[in-house]
């Protein structure tokens, strides 16, 4: 079932396309486009279903993605770091998890709750000890409409290149 006729304004303006641009990525005329969005014209099933799919292509073409909105410097621990420093990273940068990063690959997390649960006497003992399991990783080309949907279930996740290198994060604050 398409979407109502009337959203195809909304669609496009929202994109910031003209009435010719979608025509031409279309292949109708702009008249044509001017009287759908007028009522004056009820296009046929295959002309409306081919405006839709191409303002889908063309939103999903230009929707951000993971590399486009990422924090590059990506503040972390080692897991033979120690649990003071983790503390001591998190309360300056505000964070609430910290990645846990070995060679440049991410092997855990520590966050508030690890660290609460570690305790002040195990301060000196190492990340490892404590670390819980590695955050959700995803591609850079990921695109934001997917990370919103990850981020209502995970605080962090990790954005990686080719062979799981470390490029960058991101958090809820960061697509809100």
């Amino acid at each position: 079932m398409l979407p109502k006729l009337s959203e195809i304004a909304f669609k496009r303006r929202l994109m910031g396309l003209t009435q010719e641009d979608l025509a031409r990525e279309v292949g109708v005329s702009q008249s044509a486009i001017a009287k759908i969005e007028r009522k004056r014209m009820v296009p046929n099933y295959i002309m409306g279903k081919r405006i839709f799919e191409t303002l889908e292509r063309l939103e999903k073409g230009s929707e951000k993605t993971a590399k486009d909105i990422m924090r590059k410097k990506v503040a972390c621990v080692g897991p033979e770091d120690t649990i003071e420093k983790a503390a001591a990273i998190i309360l300056e940068k505000g964070f609430s998890t910290l990645p846990v990063i070995r060679d440049n690959k991410v092997i855990g997390r520590m966050s508030e709750g690890k660290i609460l649960e570690a305790g002040r006497e195990n301060y000196t003992q190492s990340c490892a000890e404590f670390m819980g399991p590695p955050p959700v990783t995803l591609s850079e080309d990921m695109p934001l409409s997917v990370i919103r949907g990850i981020l209502k279930r995970e605080n962090l996740v990790v954005v990686v290149g080719k062979g799981g290198v470390v490029r960058g994060i991101l958090s809820r604050s960061d697509v809100i």
